[in-house]
């Protein structure tokens, strides 16, 4: 982009996220659900807490910038008063007036966006940035399984015969078989008087991950129905996690078969900022799905 950037500019190079009124925030389509059924609203709660906890992180480089920006115009302004007051500089009290009256010091995203351009003009900490963006996506799948671990766990406390549904298809969660899981939860309870939630927690809860197996249960329990392109989203995104923790972001053959990337085998995955945006609006949109089915399977 060889223009004069604006905030759509800087938007489509770097990953930012800002806090907006109303359906301007991506965490809209969340954020506005009310659900009745006991457990759903928290565990959306604590989903929405952990998720926004990691899009105000990868965004801190742009929050910083614009509150340093911010803060040089104040302390140019206060500079300017002193000078007129200590001084009777005129010429600095009718430039701090006009500063203060036309309120320049909320413009400092006017000064942050051409640093940025000149950031990706130059190259200049690219690869931090990809780094950052990594470390983002390795979260964001960390804040999926664990919504999808609760979700799961709310299910089977509501209704403990769900593990008989998924045993009758030979749907394992993680590599244990339902019914084994079903008998040690019963025994839990019985002989160490546990909740079902602590019995679950015990037995159940870490059991292994992954987005196909959790997918499957959740669409053969509450009908949820995850086809398009955010599960296949979603998909890119584990693995790519995969090759973020185990690979050294190094890509091999089994990720180019499940991705279709175009870089070459043994490359260094690259991570635009893009592929965060798509990675974000997708999980919002499972979580969503997930999240409404499991209240409409409880009312």
């Amino acid at each position: 982009m060889s223009h004069e950037w604006k905030l759509s500019d800087m938007e489509q190079e770097f990953y930012i996220y800002i806090a907006r009124v109303g359906s301007g925030d991506a965490l809209y389509p969340l954020k506005v659900l009310e659900l009745t059924v006991e457990g759903c609203q928290g565990i959306l709660d604590e989903f929405l807490s952990n998720f926004k906890n990691i899009l105000e992180a990868v965004s801190v480089p742009f929050h910083v910038g614009l509150f340093t920006a911010s803060m040089s115009q104040v302390r140019l302004t206060e500079k300017l008063l002193h000078k007129a007051r200590d001084e009777g500089c005129r010429d600095s009290f009718s430039v701090a007036t006009y500063l203060m009256n036309n309120k320049s010091y909320t413009a400092g995203i006017e000064s942050v966006i051409p640093s940025f351009q000149k950031l990706e003009s130059h190259g200049i900490l690219s690869a931090q940035f990809e780094t950052l963006y990594k470390i983002a996506a390795i979260r964001f799948y960390g804040c999926l399984e664990e919504f999808s671990k609760q979700v799961l766990k709310l299910i089977v406390a509501n209704d403990i015969s769900c593990l008989d549904t998924l045993s009758a298809k030979d749907i394992r969660i993680g590599k244990s078989k339902c019914e084994t899981l079903k008998a040690r939860i019963l025994q839990s309870q019985q002989e160490l008087s546990m909740t079902i939630d602590q019995a679950y927690d015990e037995e159940v809860l870490n059991k292994g991950y992954s987005l196909e197996q959790y997918s499957n249960i959740f669409n053969e329990l509450i009908g949820a129905n995850f086809a398009g392109a955010s599960i296949d989203s979603i998909k890119k995104l584990e693995s790519s996690r995969h090759l973020f923790v185990h690979r050294s972001s190094l890509i091999d053959k089994k990720y180019i078969d499940e991705t279709g990337c175009n870089q070459s085998l043994g490359e260094s995955l690259k991570l635009p900022a893009n592929y965060m945006y798509e990675w974000q609006n997708s999980l919002i949109s499972y979580v969503k799905e997930l999240i409404l089915k499991t209240s409409v399977k409880f009312s």
